[in-house]
């Protein structure tokens, strides 16, 4: 009986110790697993603000191939310009209608220019096909003031890629549709 007592009296404690082991145990555990979670985020915001950077360097590379201010081609009739008018659509409406169904920056020649030009076609509103004069939207960090003057409105301004105002030479020869 004595034994049967001096176990019941022991157990316990014994039991107490493993608990407290185990506890240290399982918080040395979290805490261990706490720092790796807390490296990983600071991983992935250091992985974001590279990729925004990189982003950042893309859009400006491609706004600055796509800023109308830089689009006009000089005017000549070699013959390098005289294929490259063949082979050139008129208008996004044309391009919308070989298959090529993507909204995007495409280099066209309206018949009433003697130059080509970067347009932006809008290939999924009521049917696709449209070229843009005017683009406005929210893109995070809006640079385009659209309160211009009138030789600004005359000559286009903008980015292509994002806000823009397409130049008003020769747009009363354009058919809307």
């Amino acid at each position: 009986m004595y034994y049967i007592v001096l176990l019941l009296c022991i157990l316990p404690l014994f039991l107490l110790t493993q608990a407290n082991v185990h506890h240290h145990t399982v918080c040395s555990t979290v805490g261990s697993l706490e720092g790796i979670v807390n490296s990983l985020l600071s991983t992935v915001e250091e992985l974001t603000d590279l990729a925004k950077q990189r982003i950042t360097t893309l859009e400006d590379h491609i706004r600055s191939k796509h800023d109308v201010f830089h689009t006009i081609t000089p005017i000549s009739t070699n013959a390098t310009q005289i294929r490259e008018r063949t082979s050139l659509p008129v208008d996004c409406f044309a391009i919308y209608h070989h298959l090529n169904q993507t909204n995007g920056v495409f280099k066209i020649w309206p018949n009433f220019l003697n130059h080509p030009i970067p347009v932006y076609c809008d290939m999924e509103t009521v049917g696709g096909g449209w070229t843009l004069i005017q683009r406005r939207g929210d893109f995070g960090d809006p640079v385009e003031d659209f309160y211009q003057t009138w030789t600004s409105y005359k000559t286009g301004f903008g980015n292509l890629t994002r806000e823009f105002w397409l130049d008003l030479v020769k747009k009363e020869d354009y058919k809307t549709r």
